[in-house]
């Protein structure tokens, strides 16, 4: 009796169709990596340009807050120099007009100084507006990490560009505390220009009532 039982031959054919398998799903992995590797990458170009943009705001902001401020500071120191020269040399026909003269040096000098305040600089920004935030050092402004040796800043930044995460917080508090010293001086600004506003029209009816008293 010839034995007619065949050996099924599946396993041997089967091995090429497995590793095909393997084959394509390795390759459909990698093709995967790919999109997430650009997906993450064109991701991180929008954070960066996000960045970018804001501290480029921020710091036309700050420029024009500083602008501002030198603009009523230059106002009202001449205005303080021609009433304390009206005062070393009295104008003839102006001895009534002394109250609304006081008035005006001391609108003045306020604005003047508030205005100083609005441009005074930070050299600490986690120190002065954020001070819960740790570490108290902000390796990205000079006012702190001058406070390091060169070798501490050195590893501290090195430490920090190794770490994205840590990198990205490190920006975002470092915008929020600029933004915060921005939100400070146009405070002050806007107390300035509102006190200057209010006071001068004071002045000026002041002496007007004066001048019409007088007659």
């Amino acid at each position: 009796m010839t034995d007619q039982t065949n050996l099924p031959e599946e396993p041997t054919a089967q091995l090429p169709a497995d590793q095909a398998l393997e084959a394509a799903l390795a390759e459909k992995k990698t093709k995967k990596e790919k999109k997430e590797k650009k997906k993450k990458k064109k991701a991180s170009k929008g954070v960066e340009t996000m960045f970018r943009t804001t501290l480029g705001n921020h710091l036309r902001l700050s420029e024009m807050a500083d602008q501002k401020a030198n603009l009523m500071i230059t106002i009202n120191t001449l205005l303080i120099s021609i009433t304390i020269s009206s005062f070393l040399r009295p104008v003839a026909g102006a001895d009534g007009l002394l109250i609304p003269e006081i008035l005006l040096l001391i609108v003045s000098l306020i604005t003047v100084v508030i205005s100083i305040f609005a441009t005074k600089p930070s050299f600490s920004l986690r120190k002065n507006v954020m001070p819960r935030i740790h570490p108290p050092i902000d390796l990205l402004f000079f006012g702190d990490y001058t406070q390091l040796s060169a070798a501490q800043y050195r590893e501290q930044l090195q430490q920090l560009i190794a770490n994205e995460e840590g990198l990205y917080n490190s920006m975002i508090d470092n915008i929020y505390a600029q933004g915060l010293v921005l939100s400070k001086k146009y405070r002050l600004l806007t107390v300035a220009y509102n006190f200057f506003m209010v006071g001068f029209s004071v002045v000026v009816l002041s002496s007007l009532v004066m001048l019409v008293a007088r007659r």
